[in-house]
């Protein structure tokens, strides 16, 4: 018989029993809280980086803050230094164009109420800016520890502390220097009146010349299909249009020139015509008149192209007969053109060889000789002095002759000359002084448009840093007590340290300020005067366009001298205005680049190593030291803490608001920029509150974990 097994109580086929069931259970259970423990107590400790990384970049927005106010102030001055020159340079393009006198005189005086109103608000805005910037390290070091303080959580008992340490902690004091904006302003007003009473000059005769030059148009061609000298040309000479005598329909197209060429045509093709005396069928008085009317074309003809070959931009047009006396002063009054015949003592001149008389002459005698006596008239050709200096006589007096419309070509020609050869010094005098004042703008607006701007470089301008501690002395079990978990541990105090900078937002323009002077310039701007149209027009498109970059104000330095009609007799208007674009064309504006800054998180060491100041160095020794430590008793921001104290001082203030004005015209834009109530109320009680708690809970903090 087998031997019989008895059966066991904690033990069975299957290996488990009762008692390491429950071991494990409870095994299994302890591990789970423990576990949840260590989680509770890492969250615990690990949120406070995420406050520390909060209370940076609030510092950091308190920054990006400042450099917004500190930038639009930028963008106002750049607005209202293009606003002074380019109004002071339409004024002067004004001053070209006489009836826009008033207007000059008017938009020069506005640029210089601007030009002062800029001065005046550059002086505030930097004592504004640099008041704000003494106050901006409180301003973040209040606003990062409101921002810690509002992390305590009731069910972890947290109780933090921040400060926050501005790099560098003092900026770079604001000081807009001169410029040569007033001596632009001064010459300006001092250079205009002359400039104003040249141009009026310049347009009379510029209105005599162009007034002139309309009169000999519709002389030569513009009277068409009535007598004008295109009309006679055709009809006398048979010129049928063409080259020779081409029709201009505007006297736009029109030139002297024209009507100088019409008349060397005309006359070539007269002298080459003019065979009539070959008709025997005319009379012998006739065709003695036609042989003059010959040396008469052919005189003409001469000098007509010894003017075309001369003639420049202006023409001279010489002057044809039309009686003895002006005959005496042509080569044609001492030509020896005429056969002499003697019989006896009787001596005979004779019009031409044809003639019947002229048989047998021996020599040939001009006009001078036969108005110098002696001589018989001819019978059949009646040749007399008289006869020949008044060939063109009647073609010059009567309207049906082509002389007589050449005649007034050349008188209105003359005049015109006249006019133009005064008018030339009076527009080069304009130009020059013009061009002198526009080169003087330049010299302005060249390196951005002045150098009276505001280039901010405050405090915190690398960045923050945060020192943050968690005071609280709280059981770790608080929360979640267990059986599972021993209790009577507690959380010591945590600390953190966040370093934030600032970076450009691109996509996001900071419109802040320029909102506030568009609102204020919407109802500043009286809207009777041009002037003051043209000026509120031009501000008001600059703020629009200081973000758009260079092509924006050139439009709007268009648009501006569009508002002025600069058409002029004299061009004067139309040069200075193509002048001025040409010169804001080719200068190379710098408009404010105001776009968002917004604060991200960097390490500390980045934000540290971008001062030389002591806090800052002492701030990476601690930091290297705390890294290379590996347990003991540590003071890692106690030092720091009274530094920031020491840097920060006992006696600055931060004030309610910072007033900033623009005048516009005869108001003020005002600019109230508030600091909030959060700040202002026991600023320095807070600071110092925080930098206390940080300083005593550091310095009682015993641990064996180093800084990380």
């Amino acid at each position: 018989m087998g031997m019989r097994r008895t059966r066991d109580l904690f033990r069975d086929e299957m290996g488990l029993t009762t008692v390491s069931m429950a071991v494990s259970i409870f095994l299994a259970l302890a591990l789970i809280f423990s576990a949840g423990q260590l989680y509770r107590v890492s969250s615990a400790s690990a949120d406070i980086q995420e406050v520390a990384d909060a209370s940076a970049m609030a510092a950091q927005i308190e920054v990006s803050r400042y450099m917004s106010i500190a930038n639009g102030c930028d963008a106002g001055l750049f607005t209202m230094t293009l606003t002074t020159t380019v109004v002071m340079a339409v004024g002067v393009v004004a001053a070209c164009i006489p009836p826009a006198a008033a207007v000059s005189e008017r938009l020069i005086a506005c640029g210089r109420r601007i030009a002062n109103a800029r001065d005046t608000a550059a002086e505030r805005m930097a004592d504004a800016l640099n008041v704000l910037q003494q106050a901006l390290p409180f301003i973040a070091a209040v606003k990062a520890a409101n921002v810690a303080s509002r992390n305590d959580l009731e069910g972890m008992a947290s109780q933090y502390h921040a400060v926050t340490l501005l790099v560098p902690m003092a900026g770079q004091p604001i000081d807009v220097s001169s410029d040569g904006l007033g001596a632009l302003v001064d010459t300006v007003e001092e250079e205009a009146p002359g400039i104003r009473s040249a141009a009026a000059r310049a347009e009379e005769l510029a209105q005599k010349a162009n007034e002139s030059k309309t009169e000999a148009y519709m002389a030569d061609c513009g009277n068409n299909p009535g007598y004008c000298m295109y009309e006679r040309a055709g009809s006398l000479a048979y010129m049928a249009g063409g080259t020779s005598n081409q029709y201009y329909s505007s006297i736009d197209a029109w030139s002297f020139k024209a009507a100088l060429e019409r008349a060397h045509a005309y006359y070539r093709s007269r002298y080459i015509e003019e065979n009539a005396f070959m008709d025997s069928s005319l009379s012998m008085e006739d065709r003695a008149d036609s042989v003059l009317r010959g040396y008469f074309y052919k005189q003409a003809f001469d000098d007509m192209t010894a003017a075309v070959a001369s003639a420049g931009e202006q023409c001279t047009f010489p002057q044809l007969f039309r009686n003895l006396d002006e005959m005496r002063a042509t080569p044609l009054y001492t030509a020896a053109l005429f056969p002499v015949t003697q019989d006896g003592d009787t001596m005979m001149m004779h019009a031409w060889d044809g003639c019947p008389g002229a048989a047998g002459a021996g020599s040939l005698g001009s006009v001078s000789q036969l108005e110098g006596g002696g001589y018989t008239v001819c019978p059949y050709c009646e040749l007399t002095a008289s006869t020949f200096g008044n060939v063109a006589s009647a073609s010059t007096a009567i309207s049906n002759g082509f002389e007589y419309h050449y005649n007034i070509v050349r008188e209105a020609n003359e005049r015109y000359n006249q006019a133009m050869d005064e008018l030339e010094p009076v527009k080069e005098e304009v130009e020059g002084s013009v061009g002198s004042i526009f080169q003087d703008i330049g010299d302005v607006l060249s390196g951005g448009a002045g150098s009276k701007r505001i280039h901010a470089d405050p405090p915190g301008s690398a960045g923050a840093i945060a020192l943050v501690v968690n005071a609280a002395q709280n059981d770790a079990s608080t929360g979640f007590e267990s059986s599972f978990v021993g209790g009577g541990a507690t959380l010591g105090t945590r600390a953190a340290v966040a370093g934030a900078s600032l970076q450009i937002d691109e996509d996001a323009p900071d419109t802040t300020i320029m909102d506030k002077v568009l609102d204020g310039l919407s109802g500043a701007i009286p809207g009777s005067d041009a002037a003051a149209r043209t000026v509120g027009d031009l501000w008001t498109s600059f703020v629009r366009a200081w973000g758009s970059g260079q092509q924006s104000i050139v439009d709007t330095v268009r648009e501006g001298v569009g508002s002025v009609d600069a058409a002029t007799a004299s061009g004067l208007g139309s040069w200075a205005a193509g002048a001025l674009n040409g010169l804001i064309e080719g200068l190379g504006l710098e408009p404010p680049a105001l776009f968002k800054l917004r604060p991200v998180l960097v390490n500390t060491a980045y934000v540290a190593g971008a001062d030389s100041s002591e806090l800052s160095v002492r701030y990476l020794q601690v930091k290297e030291a705390a890294l290379s430590a590996s347990s003991g008793s540590t003071d890692l921001f106690s030092g720091l803490a009274a530094g920031i104290r020491s840097a920060l001082g006992s006696d600055a203030g931060v004030p309610n608001s910072v007033q900033i004005s623009m005048p516009v015209g005869d108001m003020d834009v005002p600019i109230t920029l508030a600091i909030p109530s959060t700040v202002q109320e026991g600023a320095q009680a807070f600071v110092n509150s925080a930098i206390d708690g940080v300083a005593q809970a550091a310095a009682s903090t015993i641990g064996d974990r180093s800084w990380q």
